[in-house]
């Protein structure tokens, strides 16, 4: 009986950490002025828009990049790059989980930046929050019977 016990109990902890964290979906956004650095997280994909470094060759003023991430137990994101694009990147920024955002060290500048975490806000003249999502009924797909 006790065996049992300690099985079960020893497996639930171990199901428990299999859970793998994720940033808050939704925006993130650097609150200088002289920045138009920002984020966009949706579950476990990731768009950033952060400037160049400028001392990287090319003409872009900003770098964009979109697809999966994942967190490291010390914060770290690791963006799930292929290894020409990851080393350029790693080689100019590092980007880590904090609590109020995603804080990245800009390597070139030497400095680092805070994208913060946007709360969403309501509609204009909004009561109070609303449901997101299809109530059922599309009013720009209707269905026509074609058969007449």
């Amino acid at each position: 009986m006790k065996k049992s016990l300690f099985l079960s109990v020893l497996a639930t902890l171990l199901l428990c950490g299999c859970a793998s964290e994720k940033l808050r979906t939704g925006e993130y956004r650097i609150d200088r002025s002289d920045r138009d650095d920002f984020a966009v997280v949706y579950d476990d994909m990731i768009f950033l828009h952060i400037e160049s470094p400028e001392l990287a060759p090319g003409n872009l003023a900003y770098w964009e990049w979109a697809g999966k991430y994942k967190l490291h137990d010390d914060g770290e994101v690791e963006l799930s790059m292929d290894r020409e694009t990851q080393r350029r990147w790693k080689f100019y920024f590092q980007f880590v989980r904090r609590n109020e955002g995603i804080s990245f060290n800009d390597f070139a500048k030497q400095t680092g930046y805070m994208l913060r975490y946007k709360t969403p806000k309501l509609r204009r003249n909004a009561r109070g929050p609303r449901p997101a999502g299809s109530t059922g009924v599309d009013p720009v797909y209707k269905y026509q019977d074609l058969s007449k």
